[in-house]
């Protein structure tokens, strides 16, 4: 039985691949936390411990120091766009009074990006970020977590529930299935795949 990941290996030639992975988390400050920090609160401090099951072990660490991997702070008196979910993404997104109210609130996000050329060979990264996005809020009293590939926002508050509800490389946790009608029909989009090399889904026009 073919997997998702194998079928998209199949489909993608090697000097064609791309994996992109982008969190931004909203902060009403304008300083980014140490690197320390996050690093304890992740591992040492993480409260996303499973039946003593730790979810980020010295196979995830490791991105810590990799060169693909990009965190930086982003102000919203110099990017203003960036703070206004309408601006955000290309399909309708799930935007709560509790989501507006923290980006209003916001003075600054943080960027977390992960790009990679190479096949990647897991979803350790999936994991990493995943919680990085988190630590990250936790720790700069984060309002709202915004991910970029499958266009989706969450308070950071539901953002941190997810965490402990499912495991966080499942699909359910990084893509967004979306139903686009078409008068007595429609197309399903699938947002996310871009996170393991694929591309945006979209199928063909079928019966609602």
């Amino acid at each position: 039985m073919t997997t998702l990941r194998g079928l998209i290996a199949k489909l993608t030639r090697d000097d064609s691949y791309l994996a992109v992975n982008e969190y931004w988390v909203y902060v009403p400050g304008t300083v980014l936390p140490l690197q320390a920090q996050v690093m304890d609160r992740m591992v040492k401090d993480n409260p996303h411990h499973r039946k003593g099951h730790a979810p980020i072990g010295a196979k995830e660490g490791m991105v810590f120091t990799d060169i693909r991997l990009h965190v930086a702070l982003v102000l919203k008196s110099k990017n203003p766009h960036a703070f206004r979910p309408d601006l955000l993404a290309e399909v309708p997104m799930e935007v709560t009074p509790e989501i507006l109210g923290g980006l209003a609130s916001s003075q600054a996000l943080i960027k977390i990006q992960y790009v990679s050329k190479h096949t990647l060979l897991d979803d350790r990264h999936l994991t990493f970020l995943s919680h990085l996005a988190d630590a990250y809020a936790d720790i700069g009293d984060g309002t709202v977590v915004y991910d970029l590939i499958q266009e989706r926002l969450w308070s950071a508050s539901d953002y941190r529930a997810t965490l402990d509800d499912a495991e966080t490389s499942v699909a359910d946790q990084h893509c967004r299935v979306i139903w686009e009608p078409e008068d007595q029909h429609g197309r399903i989009r699938v947002l996310g795949l871009a996170k393991v090399g694929g591309t945006v889904w979209l199928s063909e026009s079928v019966p609602a």
